[in-house]
Formats: C-alpha cells, structure tokens, sequence
C-alpha cells in the first residue's frame, strides 16, 4: 500500500469515528458533531457581539448557546451512564439560568459604559459580556448535564480486549472536568 492510499484510509477513518458515537458506534446528528461546533457557533457569535444589548437579545443568545450546547453534550455523553429526561431539564434549565444570570449582571454593571458606547468599543463590551456569561453557562451545561456521570461512574473497559470491567466514579469525574 502506498503511502497516499495509507494517508487517504486514515484521513476516511477520522471522518467516520467523527461521525459515530464511541460508546453506540450509532452515526451522529451533524449538529451533535464536534466538528459541527465551529460552524454552530459562528451565527451565535455574531449574534452575541452584533446584536443590540438590550435584554430581550441577551436573553434569547443566551438562550440559543445553552440550547445548543446541551445538544452537543447530549450527543457526546457517555452511553454507560444513561440520563432521565429529569436530569435533562434540570441540566438546561441550570445552564440557561446561569448563563442568563451573568449576562444581564455584566450588562448591568457595565450599563453606563454600553449606553455611551458606539461602533468598536460596543462590539467589544458585547463581546466581553456575551464571552463571560457562553462561559459560565458552558460549565454549568456541561457540569449539570454530565451528572449521571459523576454520581454512577463511567464504564471502562480493558485496553486490550475492548471488553467492560466495571464503573468508575473517578475517571467520570475526570472526564467530566
């Protein structure tokens, strides 16, 4: 086999464990990719720093990022640990609440400031409130959606045979920070 066959079997490799679930091997959703993430949140970025920073549009980009992330998270949790539709709630509704929470708490310390802003220096402070609150919203997506996790463990399964040996709260815990 030559070596451009190899690169090209390695290169269609990447593409299909991209698209499948390690744990289901069941084919992803586009949306629920890693690789989706990128051109996902490029539309919710520029609406964060584009948009007016009025409450309305705080509220519903935030609302828009945590409800993709959980999308994400939800595509890529761990299969041994499954989740009640309780735990799904909970999990957006904390990240939602977070997120929102700190958005409109950064807006209204920087009120004054945004008010008088215009052009560059308003992109920028949409920026820095909508990068704070994506960010703590993302832990506690990520965190609350993941605690299946942390309280049952996550399989493991020996390297060599592929086979399962048991749970561990550690790894999960690992895995999830």
């Amino acid at each position: 086999m030559t070596a451009e066959k190899k690169a090209e079997l390695l290169n269609a490799s990447d593409i299909v464990r991209s698209s499948i679930h390690p744990d289901t091997n069941k084919p992803l959703p586009w949306p629920m990719r890693i690789s989706s993430a990128m051109p996902m949140n490029i539309p919710i970025n520029m609406g964060f720093i584009l948009a007016a920073p009025t409450i309305q549009n705080t509220v519903f980009w935030q609302v828009i990022n945590q409800t993709y992330n959980a999308v994400l998270n939800y595509g890529n949790a761990n299969a041994t640990s499954p989740y009640t539709k309780q735990d799904l709630a909970k999990s957006y509704c904390m990240a939602v609440s977070v997120s929102m929470a700190v958005a409109l708490t950064v807006r209204q310390v920087n009120l004054k400031r945004t008010l008088a802003a215009t052009g560059s220096s308003l992109i920028m402070l949409n920026a820095a409130t909508a990068t704070t609150a994506a960010a703590c919203g993302g832990f506690a997506n990520n965190y609350f959606m993941r605690q299946s996790e942390l309280e049952r463990g996550i399989e493991l399964c020996d390297p060599e045979t592929g086979k399962p040996i048991g749970k561990s709260k550690l790894t999960a815990k690992s895995a999830v920070w």
